[in-house]
């Protein structure tokens, strides 16, 4: 089953409830907590292959782009875009992750290779393919596609993903 998630920053939510805001402050945490437990898994299923980046570089980067703004593509302060001129380029990703240890080379190398490029147009590719209009957009096993917007409010959106979900497990 594929969950399929396009995620924008929680600053493009014009006004929320303060409960709304609470569980979506708690989802943002257990987020960070389950990309932590998933690299857990990942070294341990594909060994040295995932111990390349460094785990601080990694709490850095989600730091960088979701907490100060340093790489992000928006403006914390308005929750807009930045210019297109204005968003990062793979060397200035490069050299943040030099301060953590990231060979700059190794890594634009990497960010440019053969393999990256093809999971890029994947994923791309997987976007048009299922429509996905804007952020964010939920896809449930390539067979539901909707928003928040579309069922009323977040706390709908996550029960309805999670019943998808659901529904769908059982029915394999």
């Amino acid at each position: 089953m594929t969950v399929f998630v396009t995620a924008a920053p929680l600053a493009d939510v014009k006004k929320v409830d303060k409960d709304t805001e609470t569980r979506l402050l708690a989802a943002i945490r257990d987020a960070e907590t389950n990309r932590k437990d998933l690299e857990k898994s990942l070294k341990a299923q594909h060994g040295k292959k995932r111990e390349a980046w460094p785990q601080d570089a990694q709490d850095a980067m989600f730091d960088a782009t979701w907490k100060t703004g340093e790489t992000a593509t928006y403006d914390l302060s308005t929750g807009r875009p930045k210019p297109k001129g204005a968003w990062p380029t793979i060397e200035d990703i490069a050299k943040f992750y030099a301060k953590h240890g990231v060979d700059p080379k190794e890594f634009v190398a990497v960010a440019n290779s053969f393999s990256v490029n093809t999971k890029m147009k994947q994923a791309d590719d997987l976007i048009k393919a299922y429509g996905v209009p804007g952020t964010p957009t939920i896809v449930v096993d390539g067979k539901y596609r909707f928003s928040p917007s579309d069922v009323g409010t977040v706390q709908r959106a996550i029960e309805l993903t999670q019943w998808l979900v659901a529904k769908e497990a059982a029915g394999k």
